[in-house]
């Protein structure tokens, strides 16, 4: 199993925290351990191959951060693993709507290889090349 490609997504997470997720920036210091541990337990299921565990870790970073695409691009991963195709696309296009637009990455992430067929899978590497670059809505950019 391979699932690499997550372990190497987790590490750009803690860089959008600073752009995107918590309501307001006075939540951010306590967001943010929360964060870091919970990054550190999906590197350890991902190592271990828990798929189970890597989706509640995912959806645990979801509702820390709702806004994060990296938490959502990851729980996007963990429901393909597991096969849940309309799940997984959603949490795909939810990922890329709120800026993972990395079309080259997406289309070549093993992790999401059981959504290769599907039309949907095709549609949203087309909105994330289209959209690459341009700022996320209602999203303050970080210079």
């Amino acid at each position: 199993m391979k699932m690499r490609r997550v372990f190497c997504v987790i590490v750009v997470a803690a860089a959008a925290l600073g752009a995107q997720g918590v309501t307001n920036v006075f939540e951010m210091p306590f967001a943010y351990p929360r964060h870091r541990h919970l990054q550190q337990q999906l590197v350890q299921v991902v190592r271990a191959g828990q798929i189970e565990e890597m989706e509640r870790i995912c959806r645990d970073g979801v509702a820390l951060l709702p806004q994060d695409p990296t938490w959502q691009y990851n729980l996007a991963c963990a429901l393909a693993y597991r096969a849940d195709k309309r799940e997984a696309l959603e949490a795909l296009e939810r990922a890329v709507d709120l800026g993972f637009r990395d079309d080259a990455a997406i289309a070549s992430d093993n992790d999401l290889k059981q959504l290769k067929g599907e039309k949907k899978f095709a549609d949203l590497i087309g909105k994330a090349k289209r959209l690459k670059g341009q700022p996320v809505e209602g999203v303050v950019q970080a210079h």
